[in-house]
């Protein structure tokens, strides 16, 4: 089970992925019913421990709008297989050919994504409801000079996130906003495990 893609934890994500090699596991279901999303860098990170024989190939494309999409550099826009956590250390990777997803309807975003990226490289069996449907993704503006955490106003403890792309896989679908579709069974009570 997995609840939220956060850098901060990427760490522990990996070492759960080390136990799993030194296991020798070879099948894996992750359950993202309660997962609502996350950061995009965390996702593809997580999308390379599962898989491992995409490195460098494209996880996901961001989309902006005209004005955004032609100031960014081209390679900007693309959210690629990686070997390296946020923090510089190595990925460990199950080389996965086959992904099971648990899924409900609070399964959005970053874990959309994760199963949206990974078809266009993996068999992945969808069990469960269909997603939310939250193909977007968002920035954090603070009140502070330059809209980052630092230099905060004292006198505001709020920030606007603000929707700013679409993301789409690497077949460049992006197209899910009434959720991803199940291919298996649509009940969890419907799915015998034997």
């Amino acid at each position: 089970m997995y609840n939220g893609f956060y850098s901060q934890y990427e760490t522990e994500l990996n070492s759960a992925f080390s136990f799993f090699a030194a296991e020798g596991v070879t099948h894996l279901i992750l359950d993202l019913r309660y997962n609502s999303g996350g950061s995009v860098s965390t996702a593809t990170r997580l999308a390379s421990m599962i898989t491992g024989q995409f490195n460098n190939e494209i996880f996901a494309k961001q989309q902006w709008n005209a004005k955004l999409q032609v100031a960014f550099a081209p390679e900007d826009l693309l959210n690629r297989f990686t070997t390296t956590l946020g923090n510089g250390g190595g990925i460990q990777s199950l080389s996965l050919n086959k992904l099971y997803v648990l899924t409900s309807k609070r399964t959005a975003s970053a874990s959309e994504l994760v199963i949206n990226g990974l078809e266009s490289y993996i068999d992945v069996v969808q069990i469960g409801d269909a997603t939310t449907g939250k193909n977007v993704g968002s920035v954090t503006l603070y009140d502070s000079p330059n809209f980052r955490k630092e230099n905060l106003n004292p006198n505001h403890r709020y920030a606007m996130q603000p929707i700013v792309l679409k993301i789409a896989n690497n077949d460049n679908f992006s197209d899910y906003v009434n959720g991803l579709a199940t291919r298996c069974v649509t009940k969890l009570e419907d799915l015998r495990l034997i």
